[in-house]
């Protein structure tokens, strides 16, 4: 939980900074940053209260931080809409009922006579554990000798907390797929970072090397932008607890050769807000954290292997034109074999897609290329009845030079259709999309904003109201409103929780007291560094 870095670049050290943080800046810091920008985000980065319909107190909910690294996107299955990930994910929390527990204590003796063992466990109540591994301590049954001290060096082991007794954010990866074939996700037990009388502070790690369901949005591929999400839920309300990530910013460390990371546009980590007012009263809310990753197909593959291959099947079946027109056989058997030619690649590509109702721009280009063929041979089929309606085949009548002239006049505007064709498919057809529009496309919930196309009004927009095709505006009543979703990268988060390192930019840019933001900002160096 680094309190002074900012941006994406700050990943590598959020863990150590937890570490160095004790109850004075998890409480005194972190929450007395958050209070000086009032009304651009809830207090503390927690909801409060919300209305089901009666008002649900959520003041005692316990703050669960969250961390999630992704490492490496190892695949992206067109066919199954399926992506396979590796991440790393940390939670932090503060447990009260940690604040004493009784646990086994393995000492050395190493000045004890030699009936006693050189490593002696013992039942003991730890009292306080320090950052740098000083254990206070009595010891069981009597509890004789009264606190007692032990450095890090002077015990050999402490056995954790009965985990199963305490406090754990229990969640759901809700679109993660139960794959037989993948990797064994490598979970580690809770690890209690310290505790004294206020209670203990609690980490704990999980890898996941998994396989998840999103669906793709393919109406511009091969040049196709991708938001692979992971959405993890809470399984307990936000009466009793609820997720505060650490950073918005991730990077991506590895990709898959066919897909590349937008510079611009990484990994976005962030918390929803529940709306305050829903209707009904039969609507649990819970806490749910988004991964978005943006990534781009690199469309090279497609190009030199299916296009240009298609393009020259095309150019080729102009050849046909070089065959007299009385040779219509010849004609359409060469045409008919460039046509299936053509079909023999859209089975190819269709296979590496699923089933979309729309077209993509892959599909355009390659029926415009079958269109192109069945041109050809309904002209050369037109050419045919023709001959034969006017007595057949005489190089001498005049008719005949005008069957050339046509044939030839055919051919050309074939040729220049092509070349126009291609021209459009490059600067129109393959053509990306902005992240605003995929946004907009996929209903990426990070800044729904409904805009009124009679008085031009815009808010935010409730999750509840999201999917409500006959709402209306607020400010004038009208029905013509729509739903807008706007990317994360050039807006403020203000209808998320921002995370941490998030609070502190914005109470850099909008404070009106700078030296004291400075202060705020030197105390959480000071103990994230550990300096008195």
């Amino acid at each position: 939980m680094v309190l002074v870095q900012s941006g994406s670049d700050s990943g590598s050290s959020d863990s150590e900074g937890l570490r160095n943080l004790d109850a004075e800046s998890l409480e005194d810091v972190v929450d007395e940053i958050c209070k000086e920008v009032q009304g651009r985000f809830r207090e503390d980065g927690l909801l409060k209260t919300y209305y089901k319909p009666d008002e649900v107190d959520c003041s005692s909910a316990k703050k669960v931080y969250m961390d999630v690294r992704p490492h490496d996107l190892k695949r992206i299955d067109d066919a199954r809409e399926q992506f396979g990930l590796v991440f790393m994910l940390q939670l932090w929390w503060m447990d009260p009922d940690l604040r004493d527990f009784q646990s086994k204590l393995v000492l050395r003796k190493p000045d004890t006579p030699g009936d006693v063992p050189y490593i002696q466990e013992i039942d003991v109540v730890v009292r306080r554990l320090d950052l740098d591994g000083t254990l206070t301590y009595e010891e069981l049954p009597h509890r004789r000798g009264g606190r007692l001290t032990a450095k890090k060096d002077e015990y050999v082991y402490l056995h954790p907390p009965a985990w199963k007794y305490h406090f754990f954010p229990k969640y759901t990866i809700m679109n993660k797929v139960e794959d037989e074939e993948a990797k064994e996700d490598q979970a580690s037990e809770p690890e209690l970072i310290w505790c004294n009388e206020d209670g203990g502070f609690v980490q704990y790690k999980m890898r996941y090397d998994t396989t998840f369901e999103e669906p793709l949005e393919l109406n511009t591929f091969p040049v196709d932008r991708q938001l692979c999400r992971l959405k993890i839920t809470a399984e307990l309300p936000v009466e009793e607890f609820q997720f505060i990530t650490l950073d918005t910013c991730r990077r991506l460390a590895k990709i898959q050769d066919m897909w590349e990371v937008d510079p611009d546009h990484q990994c976005v980590v962030y918390v929803r807000h529940p709306d305050e007012h829903l209707p009904g009263g039969m609507i649990t809310q819970r806490s749910l954290v988004n991964v978005v990753l943006h990534v781009q197909r690199q469309p090279d593959f497609f190009f030199h292997s299916v296009a240009f291959m298609v393009m020259l099947i095309n150019i080729i079946s102009l050849c046909s034109f070089a065959i007299r027109p009385h040779y219509s056989s010849g004609r359409l058997s060469f045409l008919i074999t460039c046509f299936l030619a053509v079909v023999a690649y859209r089975y190819i590509v269709n296979d590496s897609l699923p089933r979309k109702s729309y077209m993509t721009s892959a599909d355009v280009y390659i029926t415009f290329a079958c269109l192109f063929q069945t041109a050809q041979c309904l002209w050369t089929s037109g050419l045919m009845v023709g001959l034969r309606m006017s007595g057949g085949y005489d190089e001498h009548s005049e008719s005949w030079h005008w069957v050339l002239i046509l044939d030839a006049a055919f051919g050309g505007l074939c040729l220049l259709c092509l070349i126009l064709s291609h021209a459009w498919l490059k600067t129109g057809a393959f053509r990306r999309k902005s992240w605003r529009e995929v946004y907009d496309f996929n209903k990426e919930p990070f800044m729904p904003v409904e805009e009124c196309s009679s008085c031009g009004s815009f808010r935010l927009s409730l999750q509840c109201r999201h999917g409500d095709k006959t709402k209306a505006c607020q400010a004038c009543g009208a029905k013509g409103v729509v739903t807008r979703y706007l990317e994360p990268m050039k807006n403020e988060p203000f209808t998320v929780v921002p995370s941490l390192t998030d609070r502190l930019r914005l109470l850099r840019s909008h404070h009106q007291e700078p030296d004291r933001v400075e202060a705020y900002l030197e105390k959480a160096e000071r103990l994230k560094t550990g300096k008195k």
